[in-house]
């Protein structure tokens, strides 16, 4: 916080002396109200003056006093630190209003006393200018108190003179003597503005030889590091993230510190020269290394330090490496003369995390360095003591010389109690999410055995199975326990999922038949694995994590995405034939639709024949070996359940749909009939003979036209439509949180009607009303008549 400037004692006093004789000087009741008058107080007073006058037929033009209460404006700015705490500020010019109401009497008085007034503003200018650079000197506020003690003689004569008896009869005889006091007063006024134009001219000079010197120093430190052109923005981003992930979960790295070559190696002995951390990928070896900086630096030891991230290209040059180490020796002693070698090389510490990322050229040079820098030169002493953290396979580091190795390989126990550490603190935080499932101490325990277990002195899988934890839903503890389980037992195969879900992802994005909207992508990823047995919807996450970022170099196969696309699709509608049948209870149908988990059931409905014939034509054939042909024949086997095998080919037209690739589905006769009647169904003849064959009722509605459509899919579409109109027009659903109905509402509130012409857009983006959606199919059979 910034200190308030000081206050001169002697400025403080010299204004005293004049406020206590102005005050004696003026009666109790004429400054009884100056502590409560404001500048723009006095403004508003010399305009009424000025209008009192006109009413008389005696108009002053009162506005050149403007420049005087301007300038007493600025100088109030800058008197204010030594007025503090005192009523000094406003006699500066509550007088004023006084001594120009008495005036205003006699009009030729008044008119020289203005004139003096305004002659005050000339000297006062000045301070607008001056007041943020000499604010706390000294001498300025010794000249500041010098002007108040003017301001205050000035109101203090023209005072008395206003007050005499028979001032207004003496006026042309007695003015002479006072408007010589009046003068002697602005010349004074006028010498201290000149001194003090004197003083700021040093003042000036001054300050422009400090500048010149501390730019000279600037450029003497600036110099060498601007000639070195280093970015070190890149460092600062490694360093950071990777010393926040020790320093959030206190007590994980400490037990490097008690480790005796580490110990060996921070003190000023010979015999630690060079120190090599082993260690495989993901177990901390750069978290180490940042902790162990930070312990250095808070034990006021200078330390130089690199780190090696393949992600960022200049990290990893020798060039790089080098620039960044000798700025940070520039950063600790500018003047690295003479003497340089001696007192700031031999006591330094070097840290190098990651060198393995560097080419097996750069390790190479560098590890020549290392052997050159800490040589023994001086006696007693070694130039400088290197700690590097690589993986084991590094073959350069090899050649160090006078090396001692750390393998935390090795360091089973240690590595062991980190962990199980840094488990605690992480499970700390589910601690009450945990606790409203019921799970007890002992199953926590168990819970962090086996993350023990399967991070096998891995950090990054420590640390990636926590986030798993902490982003999925569970509803119990086996739920946990199960999900553990099949966790890989490799960090790779934990990586390979995630990729196998971020290419899920955005194969959907890349090829999906048309955009998705939020709850239908998530659904969509709900049974992208083709299991339609789905109960829980894909969380959010997914699409912050992925849709949000940066993207890799990632290659999406199309034909992959569309199979994954036609698996989700199909599972879609296994499914609903679960769900949207008289059998399932009613509450937790709108319990799953408000959730979202049939939120890709439209989107499956216009597009799952689509999928099917594609895939016959992209395999020469529909063959049973492929997921997806098993998962089309299950849904013929669910639909045969709930609606018999004979519903198929039960169409009351005569339209036939050409699709060539129909015929690669001939040796599986259910199948075929299956999509045969779904593309019919939904085309053009059929909504003609529909939409016909109810015009003649008084009221046609949609559903008495989807009444008509007995074909199974068709049948399953207006049932989920029924649910999503109920719960449109509902405020609660049993079940479903107040935040996820609202969202359901905001996505599906389109998905009540829609157009049943396959080729139609609106067949997924449909309408709000029924109206609406009635008109609109009308509208197709306009056109052809």
């Amino acid at each position: 916080m910034q200190r308030a400037p000081a206050i001169s004692a002697l400025a403080r006093q010299t204004m005293r002396v004049a406020f206590e004789e102005l005050n004696r000087t003026i009666s109790p009741g004429d400054s009884r109200a100056f502590g409560q008058i404001a500048l723009q107080d006095v403004k508003k007073a010399a305009l009424d003056i000025e209008n009192q006058l006109a009413a008389r037929q005696s108009l002053r033009y009162m506005r050149r006093l403007m420049p005087l209460f301007n300038g007493l404006e600025h100088y109030s700015k800058v008197v204010d630190i030594l007025c503090n705490g005192t009523p000094f500020l406003p006699w500066i010019w509550a007088p004023i209003t006084l001594i120009l109401r008495i005036a205003s009497e006699y009009v030729e008085a008044f008119e020289q006393i203005k004139k003096a007034y305004a002659s005050i503003a000339s000297s006062l200018g000045r301070f607008e200018r001056l007041s943020a650079a000499l604010a706390t000197d000294s001498n300025f506020q010794q000249t500041l108190a010098v002007f108040y003690t003017s301001i205050l003689q000035f109101h203090k004569h023209a005072y008395k003179f206003v007050h005499r008896n028979s001032w207004k009869l003496l006026f042309l005889t007695t003015w002479g003597r006072f408007q010589r006091r009046f003068e002697n007063i602005l010349e004074d006024l006028k010498r201290h503005g000149q001194l003090i134009d004197t003083e700021a001219n040093a003042y000036n000079i001054s300050e422009e030889q400090k500048m010149r010197q501390d730019l000279r120093s600037w450029q003497k430190r600036v110099s060498p590091r601007s000639w070195l052109n280093l970015n070190e923005s890149d460092q600062l981003i490694i360093f950071s993230s990777v010393s926040t992930q020790g320093s959030e979960y206190p007590g994980t790295c400490e037990w490097v510190l008690q480790n005796p070559k580490v110990r060996s190696w921070c003190q000023r002995k010979p015999d630690t020269a060079i120190l090599w951390l082993q260690g495989a990928p993901g177990s901390g070896k750069s978290v180490l290394s940042s902790q162990l900086i930070n312990f250095m630096k808070a034990a006021k030891s200078f330390v130089i330090h690199h780190f090696c991230n393949s992600l960022y290209a200049t990290s990893t040059t020798y060039e790089h490496i080098l620039k960044s180490m000798l700025v940070q020796l520039l950063r600790k002693d500018d003047d690295l003369v003479a003497y340089v070698y001696q007192e700031c090389v031999v006591v330094h510490l070097v840290i190098i995390d990651g060198l393995d990322e560097c080419e097996p050229k750069t390790q190479t040079t560098l590890t020549n360095l290392i052997n050159q820098i800490t040589k023994s030169s001086i006696p007693g002493g070694i130039t400088c003591k290197v700690l590097v953290s690589s993986r084991i396979s590094s073959i350069a580091l090899g050649r160090l010389r006078k090396r001692q190795v750390i393998s935390l390989t090795e360091e089973k126990d240690s590595m062991r109690s980190a962990i199980r550490q840094y488990i605690c603190h992480r499970l700390q935080v589910l601690h009450e999410r945990f606790s409203q499932l019921g799970i007890e101490q002992s199953e926590l325990d168990e819970i962090q055995d086996m993350i023990i277990n399967k991070t096998d002195g891995m950090f990054l899988y420590a640390r990636l199975i926590l986030d798993y934890l902490s982003r999925n839903i569970f509803y119990n503890y086996d739920e946990i326990k199960t999900s553990m389980n099949q966790l890989p037992e490799e960090l790779a195969d934990f990586y390979r999922n995630i990729l196998t879900e971020m290419l899920s992802l955005l194969g959907w994005v890349a090829f999906a038949k048309r955009p998705l909207r939020q709850l239908e992508f998530l659904s969509a990823l709900s049974y992208s694995s083709g299991n339609p047995d789905v109960t829980n919807l894909a969380p959010q996450y997914l699409m912050d994590i992925f849709l949000q970022t940066p993207s890799s170099n990632v290659i999406i196969h199309e034909q992959e995405a569309i199979q994954e696309h036609g698996l989700a699709s199909i599972a879609s509608l296994i499914s609903g034939t679960w769900v949207f049948n008289e059998k399932y209870p009613e509450e937790s149908k709108h319990r799953r639709v408000a959730r979202g988990l049939h939120g890709l059931h439209v989107y499956a409905t216009e597009y799952w024949t689509e999928y099917v014939l594609s895939h016959a034509e992209s395999s020469g054939g529909f063959h049973q070996a492929s997921r997806l042909s098993r998962l089309a024949l299950q849904l013929v086997d669910e639909l045969d359940k709930t609606h018999g095998i004979s519903i198929f080919g039960n169409t009351r037209t005569s339209d036939k749909v050409s699709d060539e690739r129909l015929a690669l589905l001939q040796e599986h006769d259910s199948l075929h009939r299956c999509v045969d009647e779904a593309l019919k169904i939904r085309s053009l003849k059929r909504l003609e003979f529909e939409i016909l064959q109810v015009s003649s009722a008084d009221k046609p509605s949609q559903e008495s036209l989807n009444s008509a459509s007995t074909e199974p899919i068709s049948a399953m579409l207006v049932s989920y439509q029924k649910i999503v109109r109920v719960l449109l027009n509902q405020d609660t659903c049993p079940g479903v949180t107040t935040k996820e109905l609202d969202s359901f509402k905001s996505h599906f509130r389109i998905s009540a009607f829609t157009c049943r012409l396959k080729s139609c857009c609106r067949g997924s983006m449909g309408f709000e009303s029924e109206k609406e959606c009635l008109d609109h199919e009308k509208s197709h059979i306009r056109s052809l008549q």
